[in-house]
């Protein structure tokens, strides 16, 4: 152990303080090279890299996972589309936001941002959310704001395969809005904020899987569009 002195030190000794590497590696480090300011240095950049790194890792985590794109709606990369680090970074992804649970061929996922046009939805207009029962066992189709349900007075976050109302011919159309509609309304709640629309494909057929990008999803149109 080497031993600090009131008056400097002797060679290999630090002016910090007691260096013992096998009790503080981290002093260890510290004492290095011939005069303690070099020690200094190093942790320094050891830091500077570290946090670095973390800064990096949570702007990296705000981004979607790679994804590839149906109309308006965004299908995110994953197994069997992605593998390897893709797929560390999807379960990251997942782990930070928690919106999508499962993996394929269990679930295929469907967001949207924007409508048909291409404009942001927007929690103060009224859109009809337009299609058919896509090629799969069960899906649902759920409204975030902020990555959170939306609070409203009908408790309603979603629609689904046995949920929804349809017309004759099987087509159905959902009422995205922050006003009272006469069928399938989904309230949007407070008029401000964008919205994030979330399309869950459950136990979808092997086309589904195969070609996502050729898939028959809905449109989103603004109210006034949709007549």
């Amino acid at each position: 152990m080497n031993i600090l002195t009131d008056t400097g030190y002797d060679e290999g000794v630090s002016v910090l303080g007691i260096v013992d590497s096998t009790v503080n590696p981290l002093w260890a480090v510290i004492a290095l090279g011939d005069t303690p300011s070099i020690g200094w240095q190093i942790v320094g950049s050891v830091l500077t890299a570290l946090l670095l790194a973390v800064f990096s890792f949570r702007a990296l985590m705000r981004r979607q996972p790679p994804h590839i794109e149906n109309g308006c709606w965004h299908c995110r990369l994953d197994l069997p589309f992605g593998g390897g680090l893709l797929h560390l970074y999807n379960r990251a992804f997942v782990a930070a936001h928690g919106m999508f649970a499962l993996r394929s061929p269990e679930t295929v996922y469907f967001s949207a941002a924007v409508d048909s046009s291409g404009k942001p939805l927007q929690c103060g207009s009224s859109y009809c959310i337009r299609g058919r029962d896509p090629d799969t066992r069960w899906w649902s189709l759920t409204a975030y704001k902020n990555e959170h349900l939306i609070p409203n007075v009908l408790n309603r976050y979603s629609f689904s395969k046995t949920t929804i109302g349809r017309g004759a011919d099987g087509s159905w159309q959902i009422y995205l809005s922050p006003r009272h509609q006469s069928e399938n309304w989904l309230p949007t709640g407070e008029p401000n904020g964008k919205l994030t629309l979330l399309l869950r494909l459950y136990n979808p057929s092997p086309a589904v899987l195969s070609d996502p990008v050729t898939v028959e999803l809905p449109q989103i149109l603004p109210l006034e569009k949709a007549s």
